[in-house]
């Protein structure tokens, strides 16, 4: 008698079917739960270059993308508009103001070295106040984000690009406006002790790196303003 195993009955092709899945799952698991597809390279039509899909440079591109797509959209684009402009304001209030204190400097030593001594000190007291102003701005502006905007990621990112850059702008202002009259204005307050002229006492292009050392801590400061402002919200 004749004893059927179950297996007279089987389609070879099942075999080979069941073989297949089991190669395409050792292969996706291979990949550490990745498809090969997603790492293959792909070849620009248009181009003739290849690409590979998933690298970190397509990645960070994406979010810049991303972070542009972002800031112009209207809600933040206005808040930047606002908050940079609010802090060229207060830069140029700075340096209209040295300018004023430094004139009457000037007409009140009589352009002598003790009223270039006074002026000095004068110009470095107004750089102190303006770079220690920018912290303070930022809790403000970032307050201000916070409640005009919605979407907590684009509350974030403008927060943190407005109190950055406006922080920049307010600085390079109120230097140029203060250097102006300091360096090039013909008033006492650069007259030296022989009789000549001083240079610009800003060195402008000097700044630029320092202040954007200086602009991620305020801007990080303004993100973190909005931040509290959007937590206190909800409680």
């Amino acid at each position: 008698m004749d004893i059927d195993d179950g297996t007279s009955d089987r389609n070879p092709d099942d075999d080979r079917s069941t073989a297949g899945d089991r190669s395409t799952a050792d292969d996706y698991s291979a990949t550490d739960g990745r498809s090969t597809a997603d790492t293959t390279p792909t070849t620009d039509r248009s181009t003739g270059e290849t690409r590979h899909e998933g690298g970190a440079g397509e990645t960070i591109g994406r979010s810049l993308d991303s972070a542009r797509d972002t800031l112009a959209q209207s809600g933040p684009r206005s808040q930047l508009t606002f908050v940079i402009g609010l802090f060229g304001i207060v830069g140029a209030g700075f340096g209209l103001l040295g300018v004023i204190v430094l004139e009457l400097l000037a007409g009140g030593s009589g352009g002598g070295f003790g009223g270039a001594i006074v002026a000095a000190l004068f110009l470095i007291s107004v750089l102190i106040v303006v770079l220690l102003t920018g912290p303070v701005m930022a809790v403000l502006s970032g307050l201000r984000i916070a409640e005009r905007l919605d979407e907590a990621r684009a509350t974030y990112l403008t927060s943190f690009i407005a109190t950055a850059v406006g922080y920049i702008v307010m600085v390079l202002i109120a230097a140029v406006l203060i250097g102006l009259v300091a360096g090039g204005g013909g008033g006492g307050a650069e007259a030296t002790a022989t009789g000549g002229t001083t240079t610009n006492p800003f060195d402008i292009a000097g700044l630029i790196v320092p202040l954007v050392a200086l602009a991620i801590p305020v801007g990080l400061t303004g993100l973190a303003s909005a931040f509290l402002t959007r937590w206190n919200a909800t409680r």
